[in-house]
């Protein structure tokens, strides 16, 4: 069986504009700091196996902040 060994967090900054990576992760929780409230951030993430394969990105969450997500789903194996 694979393992996930790490996860890549992107966000956008707020405006729609493009996902930067702002976190590599080996759990499954991150606080994301600096956010401006009211701004609507988007947020996406891919899994990193123990092949060193990515996955997909998974859907795109949307926040405002100030306000918590609700918790992404689990990774699915892509082959």
């Amino acid at each position: 069986p694979l393992t996930i060994l790490s996860y890549h967090l992107y966000k956008d900054d707020g405006h729609a504009g493009e996902f930067k990576l702002i976190a590599s992760i080996s759990g499954t929780s991150y606080k994301v700091q600096y956010l401006r409230p009211g701004l609507e951030y988007r947020f996406k993430y891919q899994a990193e196996n123990s092949i060193n394969l990515l996955s997909a990105f998974s859907t795109e969450q949307m926040m405002i902040a100030g306000t918590i997500p609700s918790a992404p789903g689990s990774p699915k194996l892509i082959s």
